[in-house]
């Protein structure tokens, strides 16, 4: 979700003639093999994963400030809590060393498109190049794949959002189960810690890397859930998906990603293992 105050300066979008440009080969690969022979259902939409555990998982979007982001960063190292970050590419291309360390301390980065345009009011085309290319830049800057996760930007999505995810590579659509409201614009502090700590077992806080709250808050979200008993997972953990390792990237479509193996890679508080993909 965009800032609702105290933006920083506003950053161009990534022309979507840029898009067109390099995800033109994707793009025709895929509609060589044709939409039902890579995905003939589009992705899946999750809001949360299992209730049996009392695990929570912190996922970050955005990411328009970075010295906001540095220390929410800071924040869970210093804490050793688990997150998960859905950048902009366009973001990432302004910081690339903070990002950079972000997925070098293990942190898995899952796709929230390249420009946080509402894929609703998008062709489909342009809704495919929008995750395909969010994709490309994030992995040419970090060096590490992408998580198979999408969200998609203000939770905005229709059937060929689902489609167009699939087909680009990430099967998983996640939405959030509570919604932290660090964005609003009128809401104080104290309601947007009531508002984030509503979570229950297997829920999914959607929250922003960039307003002034978010990182003066975060350390009482974390307490509180501590308090309640709570252990924070990745959104790999939290859905038993594949955290990919960082010592190869893939430069072809994601629609062929089946063909390759991947080494997970997680925080160092979290166990490794290894996963060859379907």
């Amino acid at each position: 979700m965009p800032p609702a105050v105290n933006a920083p300066q506003r950053v161009l979008p990534i022309p979507m003639k840029s898009l067109r440009r390099s995800s033109l080969v994707a793009l025709l690969l895929v509609l060589a093999v044709g939409w039902s022979d890579v995905s003939a259902a589009g992705a899946e939409v999750v809001f949360h994963g299992p209730r049996d555990d009392k695990v929570i998982a912190l996922t970050f979007d955005d990411g328009w400030s970075t010295p906001r982001c540095s220390k929410i960063l800071d924040i869970l190292m210093e804490r050793r809590v688990p997150a998960t970050f859905f950048p902009n590419a366009l973001y990432v291309r302004r910081s690339p060393d903070f990002w950079r360390r972000v997925a070098r301390l293990g942190f898995p980065l899952g796709n929230h498109t390249t420009n946080h345009r509402d894929l609703v009011d998008l062709s489909m085309s342009d809704v495919f190049k929008e995750f395909d290319r969010d994709r490309e830049i994030v992995e040419e800057i970090t060096g590490v794949p992408m998580i198979r996760v999408a969200r998609p930007p203000f939770g905005s999505y229709d059937k060929r959002t689902l489609k167009q995810a699939a087909a680009a590579g990430f099967p998983t659509l996640l939405l959030w189960d509570v919604a932290s409201r660090d964005t609003s614009g009128s809401a104080s502090d104290r309601a947007i810690l009531k508002a984030s700590l509503t979570g229950r077992n297997g829920s999914v806080i959607v929250l922003h890397c960039g307003p002034k709250v978010t990182p003066r808050i975060l350390p009482r979200i974390i307490d509180a859930y501590e308090a309640r008993g709570f252990r924070f997972v990745t959104v790999p953990t939290l859905l038993g998906l594949a955290s990919p390792t960082r010592t190869r990237v893939e430069r072809r479509p994601l629609a062929w990603a089946g063909h390759r193996t991947w080494t997970m890679w997680t925080p160092r508080w979290e166990p490794a293992t290894t996963l060859a993909a379907n």
